[in-house]
């Protein structure tokens, strides 16, 4: 048994016969953009999925405050328990490679309170390498550990992002007002 590996850590590998391929798409700056991780097959087959392509599975530290935050744990802890379990793990999908020329399946995937749109990464490479289309969508409306978007092209150009942090939910009067609120921007987007 080998007792020390040059393999990344990873996520579990998807199951499916094609490597799974993914990109983030911002479809217009300013917060009432859409934002979007799609995964989809590409047209190679599962055994090249190439690991030199695969990608962190958190994409900004922000995002870990985030869910520090959320679980009302601070930061350098979690990124502790991170660098205690060897990093960020990687996840087996092919960063911005072309998709398969054919039409496929499109899932439609909307996180839960609190998670944001590569919470469930596993989930959508296994399904991108069954041959379906992912669309995995970060809500702006509070919801998401964290999210961010661009003013304009000069932010966009200098990777200037404007966070939107998670706000709790609280039960009360205005619970349903806010929710209501909040499914109707999910509907939008």
């Amino acid at each position: 048994m080998k007792m020390w590996s040059n393999t990344p850590r990873h996520l579990p590998l998807p199951k499916g016969p094609f490597a799974p391929g993914c990109f983030d798409w911002m479809t217009d700056y300013g917060d009432s953009s859409t934002f979007v991780r799609l995964y989809y097959p590409t047209s190679l087959l599962n055994k090249l999925n190439d690991p030199t392509k695969w990608f962190g599975w958190s994409t900004h530290p922000e995002y870990i405050q985030g869910f520090a935050n959320l679980t009302n744990i601070w930061g350098s802890v979690i990124r502790g328990i991170v660098w205690f379990y060897g990093g960020e793990p990687l996840v087996p999908c092919m960063w911005q490679v072309p998709p398969a020329k054919r039409k496929m399946p499109v899932v439609v995937f909307s996180h839960g309170f609190g998670a944001t749109r590569f919470i469930s990464s596993n989930i959508a490479t296994e399904l991108a390498s069954f041959g379906f289309l992912v669309a995995s969508i970060e809500h702006k409306d509070t919801s998401a550990a964290a999210t961010y978007y661009y003013e304009n092209e000069e932010s966009l150009k200098n990777d200037k992002r404007t966070w939107i942090r998670h706000v709790r939910m609280t039960f009360g009067p205005n619970h349903y007002t806010i929710r209501n609120t909040q499914i109707h921007r999910r509907l939008a987007e």
